[in-house]
């Protein structure tokens, strides 16, 4: 997850900002990335892009509770920092 989202997040040129956005998702049965949203944002275009980047994330293993395949919901934070 985490080298997935260094290679594809895009640091907004038009902002100067840093921040975290605070994303929520839930992972369904099937492992796909559903309902992403900003729960605690930073800056406008920070937080698009964190959300973008969240909603094209590949497939998961599902969560699993006795035996069988469950929705779990994620809270991700992603930090941005002007070096």
């Amino acid at each position: 997850m985490y080298a997935f989202l260094a290679k594809n997040i895009h640091y907004p040129t038009c902002v100067v900002d840093k921040g975290t956005v605070y994303i929520a998702f839930v992972v369904d049965a099937e492992g796909a990335v559903t309902e992403a949203q900003v729960v605690k944002g930073a800056n406008p275009p920070l937080d698009r892009e964190a959300l973008r980047v969240v909603s094209n994330m590949p497939m998961w293993s599902p969560g699993e509770q006795d035996g069988k395949a469950v929705r779990v919901r994620i809270m991700l934070p992603i930090k941005y920092c002007l070096n």
